[in-house]
């Protein structure tokens, strides 16, 4: 028997991004369950023309709250989690339908692109089988990690996949996007009231520290991101952005030795190679601050290695040639930044260019 999946979502205020998202799945989902906050736009119309069940819940503050109620109404085999400023790239979809055949899976992590930012991938826990046990944590930045980790060390059949490529790309972290829904600021009023009753969470903590330094609250930062560090044995993936924010409060700090030993430190974490590219980036950015020219370049190539279809590995490492006067080398490198950004930024390829052709190097 072929297993079904269902799409589970919460919302409010979405009728911007909603069809889009919408679009994305309509050829792969057998249900969709749409939990509304409080919307005041066109939001709930739009979801029921696309054949959605709406939920209405008054917002309680808590993510995961809202998120638990959309997964208790669907029925399906599995779900998937989206957020309105999500879609799920065409090219995953077979392969998401042949894996949620396979009976040991619980859940598969997907590859989500982060458009616009750095870090350009995460891997996210959106797919999963419908389960009693399975129920998402925290009030922001809402999880069903822990849920799902507990469910295969009490049944240890289960076993947990993972599909290569990008699955879902993601708009939302784009400046315009936050100015818009002031994630930042409802994201650390929240997290801190959680965090003062769950001072213990070193996932709460790398996600707190990190909204502290993007915010310029930098002590706060690093004492909330130092205590996140002590708490035993943290997942690898939340020890890695522990290290990682630590790297960039060291580095705005000016301390770039401090800042070298945690992106290092982040990089030995045994997660997915491709989700490590911004400790990479960061890392060579150190490198180049102090002047050590061939450890940056080596931490460059390291992430073309890895995802060559990153423009600013290839600018940056033109602009280095440059500073070392091999030229010709500098501008096979800015040729290949431009080539990518065509296809991602066409902009800021124009711009690039044009900057080039005024310092006296046209490439056409």
């Amino acid at each position: 028997m072929t297993a079904s999946l269902g799409l589970a979502m919460i919302v409010r205020d979405e009728a911007q991004d909603l069809p889009r998202c919408l679009a994305s799945v309509q050829d792969v989902v057998d249900q969709v369950v749409i939990v509304d906050t409080g919307s005041r736009d066109q939001t709930i119309e739009i979801a029921q023309a696309w054949g959605a069940e709406v939920i209405c819940s008054p917002w309680q503050n808590d993510f995961g709250q809202a998120r638990n109620i959309s997964l208790q109404a669907i029925q399906t085999d599995w779900i998937l989690v989206l957020d309105a400023d999500e879609a799920l790239v065409p090219e995953i979809k077979p392969r998401i339908q042949a894996s949620i055949q396979q009976d040991n899976l619980i859940a598969i992590m997907l590859l989500r692109h982060e458009v616009g930012v750095i870090p350009p991938y995460s891997a996210v826990s959106r797919l999963f089988r419908r389960h009693p046990d399975i129920y998402f944590n925290r009030p922001y930045h809402e999880t069903v990690d822990d849920a799902v980790l507990a469910l295969v060390h009490k049944e240890p059949h289960w076993q947990i996949g993972q599909l290569e490529g990008v699955a879902i790309e993601h708009w939302g972290y784009t400046g315009a996007q936050l100015q818009k829904r002031d994630k930042t600021t409802q994201a650390i009023v929240i997290m801190a009231d959680y965090f003062a009753t769950h001072p213990d969470d070193a996932y709460i903590c790398c996600k707190l520290g990190g909204m502290y330094l993007q915010t310029g609250q930098g002590e706060l930062a690093q004492a909330t991101l130092q205590q996140g560090l002590k708490i035993k044995n943290p997942e690898a993936p939340v020890t890695y952005e522990l290290h990682y924010h630590l790297g960039n409060y060291y580095g705005q700090m000016g301390d770039q030795a401090q800042a070298i030993q945690h992106y290092q430190a982040a990089i030995h974490q045994e997660i997915p190679p491709i989700t490590k590219i911004s400790a990479h980036i960061r890392l060579a950015q150190a490198w180049s601050q102090q002047k050590k020219y061939s450890q940056a370049i080596q931490a460059y190539e390291t992430i073309l290695q890895i995802a060559p279809e990153v423009p600013l590995a290839w600018q940056n490492l033109g602009v280095i040639y440059l500073k070392l006067g091999q030229i010709q080398t500098s501008l096979s490198y800015f040729r290949q930044a431009i080539d990518c950004l065509k296809m991602t930024d066409p902009p800021e390829a124009q711009r690039l260019q044009t900057e080039l052709a005024a310092m006296g190097f046209p490439l056409s």
